[in-house]
């Protein structure tokens, strides 16, 4: 009965994975190889006056205690707030 289930969230992209969550971004920021600033990009519809970004589904998601330890404050992996 669980592999049915695990199949089943599998093929229609149900799984969760601890550490991870769906977030809406706005903007993109492209580099080169180098790691040199290239562009940055608006995601969405730019026509929008309220252009919510595209949703990448699986973003890593530090909590709140993981943010703050050994009392330095950190940025989320990948994608964060400006």
């Amino acid at each position: 009965m669980l592999n049915l289930l695990a199949k089943y969230a599998l093929e229609h992209e149900l799984e969760a994975e601890p550490g991870f969550k769906p977030k809406q971004v706005r903007w993109l920021i492209v580099i080169d190889n180098q790691g040199s600033f290239v562009e940055a990009v608006e995601l969405g519809d730019a026509r929008q006056s309220r252009n919510t970004g595209a949703t990448f589904k699986k973003c890593p998601d530090l909590s709140q205690p993981e943010l703050i330890s050994g009392g330095v404050t950190r940025c989320q992996f990948l994608v964060e707030t400006a």
